[in-house]
């Protein structure tokens, strides 16, 4: 397709003979050549440039997630019987339904006519049926 545009604007240029609209084409025509360079240069990439950018896309949304994930499971968590440092730790590290469903709604996830609170629960149970641990969110996004 650029190359085509660029083909066009040459193909004016040849037969334009106003100054100004020659000048005018000529600067279109190397603005779409520095397009041009620049797709070839980020498509031209090494396969082991590409799979590094990849992973460290993917480091990044793993981290932003984990944040997330981190931040939901330290607002509540069931105390039980008894308390002690083990099961604080724990809980802090789990989500339940009510702190999935809050993730939800926060996010814009439960709309009405598109994603139920029940299809969330059905989510939450296929990959566990009382807690949510960070693998398992990770499943369910």
């Amino acid at each position: 397709m650029l190359e085509e545009s660029l083909a066009k604007y040459q193909k004016a240029l040849a037969s334009t003979e106003s100054p100004k609209e020659r000048q005018i084409l000529r600067g279109m025509i190397e603005d779409l050549n520095r397009q041009k360079e620049k797709m070839q240069q980020s498509q031209g990439g090494s396969q082991d440039e590409q799979k590094k950018v990849r992973q460290k896309y993917e480091e990044f949304i793993t981290k932003s997630t984990k944040l997330i994930f981190d931040h939901y499971s330290r607002q509540t968590f069931s105390q039980g019987k008894s308390v002690t440092f083990e099961r604080v730790g724990h809980e802090t590290t789990v989500w339940n339904y009510g702190t999935f469903i809050s993730f939800c709604k926060h996010f814009g996830i439960l709309q009405k006519g598109k994603f139920s609170r029940d299809e969330a629960i059905h989510m939450f149970k296929r990959v566990n049926h009382k807690e949510m641990d960070f693998k398992d969110f990770q499943k369910v996004l």
